[in-house]
């Protein structure tokens, strides 16, 4: 595909599309690339370097994993 618009148009889809399946925290699998995935971490209790304790929320995360 040569670059211009309608190669931008693409691209543009193509993350809108990945966006609203992460949203609906479903797995994407891409052939000779990678998956991408959500994962839910749990909240935990981190040390900083001064020595105090800090609660760190729960959150979800954007996982890569490439293909091999």
């Amino acid at each position: 595909m040569t670059p211009g618009p309608a190669r931008d148009q693409v691209e543009t889809a193509v993350a809108e599309l990945v966006r609203q399946a992460l949203e609906r925290r479903e797995r994407i699998q891409v052939p000779g690339l990678g998956t991408f995935e959500v994962r839910h971490e749990h909240s935990a209790i981190r040390s900083r370097d001064d020595g105090d304790l800090v609660l760190m929320p729960p959150r979800d995360e954007i996982v890569f994993t490439p293909d091999r």
